[in-house]
């Protein structure tokens, strides 16, 4: 099942339950999602298209929450980041980066730090989503000297 699919077939589950919050939240973030892959061609929106969708709707929210601090407002906004972060894969630890580009640098061959751009690109062919991107760079400059 798409990650497209399980967000439609979430709020559809949330919209039975009488779930209003919910609903209107999955109801914004799918429709945002699907919205992507219909402006480009009227084609079904991929996972990695979503999970970046979903990405946004969290960075925003945690810019808002910065903003409302202490109030009820805080609190709402919280139960929403919650609802979209069940939606993103588990992020790799500082250690398991380092494996996974010492593995790609190993495999690949590379040793020269005029190779980050091809690292960075296996990385995000390979775990998309997964990694924090400032983290992977500096990772990724002390694998390459």
């Amino acid at each position: 099942m798409t990650l497209i699919n399980k967000l439609q077939q979430d709020q559809l589950t949330a919209r039975k339950a009488k779930d209003k919050f919910t609903t209107t939240v999955l109801s914004t973030l799918y429709s945002e999602c699907n919205r992507v892959g219909f402006d480009d061609g009227k084609r079904e929106t991929t996972d990695g298209e979503v999970l970046k969708v979903i990405q946004k709707f969290v960075k925003n929210v945690d810019e808002t929450m910065s903003l409302v601090e202490g109030t009820d407002k805080h609190t709402e906004l919280s139960k929403e980041k919650d609802i979209y972060v069940q939606y993103l894969p588990s992020q790799l630890s500082t250690h398991e980066l380092n494996k996974v580009v010492e593995h790609i640098v190993y495999v690949g061959g590379f040793s020269s730090p005029r190779d980050m751009g091809s690292v960075m690109k296996l990385l995000k062919e390979s775990h998309d989503g997964t990694y924090d991107g400032k983290l992977a760079a500096s990772v990724v400059k002390a694998h390459l000297g």
